[in-house]
């Protein structure tokens, strides 16, 4: 059996019954996975913990969020596999699961000799033909693609970190990403994540980078709205915040 207990998902949407999930799978013309079911029907959607996975043939990515059986305009897996199967290459037979902050989708095979197996569609190896040639194999079923999930060991980057929020040199920032750094942690201390210390400080660029690779809001447009009401500020929040609530909306 598959231990796939270590992965822990926060931020589901409202549970989805069977009825609701069966009525998509006949608008869609598919059957899902028994264990793809399984999952929706315990978690619907939401984002978990770990989160990296890399791909059999090499490369891989992070889950930034599962989609869900909803009637709403994000993260809905019935209305994102129309616009997949509308827009991308890729077979009948696949559908998107979750997506990764770089417009990149983790799939699923819903029919076929590949029944449950689990793929990774990276937009940037596109070929434009509708084959397999633009996915990569993560695993050969769902409970095994959440058991490898996996984190980075975090490391502390202490001097580039004086180099990012004091000098705002985003070349260090993309480097250290690059290198592993994960996004949520501290920079200078745990309790205080690193898109915090950049709203704190008015950091715009730095913050935009740190969303486009997967920084979680959270409450850090309250935190921005407490520094812009401070009697003693000297920043204007305007475009930190507004750069804030749309990656919120996103989310």
């Amino acid at each position: 059996m598959i231990d796939n207990s270590k992965v822990k998902i926060t931020g589901e949407e409202a549970p989805v019954s069977l009825e609701a999930l069966e009525q998509v799978e006949k608008r869609l013309n598919i059957h899902l996975p028994d264990q793809y079911r399984k999952f929706l029907l315990r978690h619907n959607g939401g984002k978990p913990t770990p989160d990296l996975f890399n791909c059999a043939g090499g490369g891989g990515s992070f889950v930034h969020k599962f989609l869900a059986i909803n009637d709403g305009p994000y993260d809905n897996f019935e209305q994102e596999s129309l616009s997949f199967w509308a827009n991308k290459a890729v077979p009948g037979n696949i559908v998107p699961v979750a997506y990764d902050a770089f417009g990149n989708y983790v799939c699923l095979s819903v029919s076929g000799t590949d029944t449950g197996s689990v793929y990774f569609w990276n937009h940037e190896e596109q070929t434009g033909k509708t084959s397999y040639r633009d996915l990569c194999l993560i695993a050969e079923s769902f409970d095994q693609f959440l058991a490898s999930l996996y984190e980075k060991p975090v490391a502390s980057f202490e001097a580039e970190m004086n180099q990012i929020f004091q000098h705002g040199n985003i070349a260090v920032l993309h480097q250290i990403i690059a290198a592993g750094w994960d996004v949520n942690s501290g920079p200078f201390r745990p309790d205080v994540t690193a898109l915090e210390v950049a709203a704190m400080n008015n950091k715009t660029d730095i913050a935009r980078v740190l969303l486009e690779h997967g920084a979680r809001v959270g409450g850090t447009i309250e935190l921005v709205k407490r520094c812009a009401a401070a009697p003693t500020t000297n920043h204007d929040y305007t475009k930190m915040k507004a750069l804030l609530e749309a990656a919120a909306s996103h989310s």
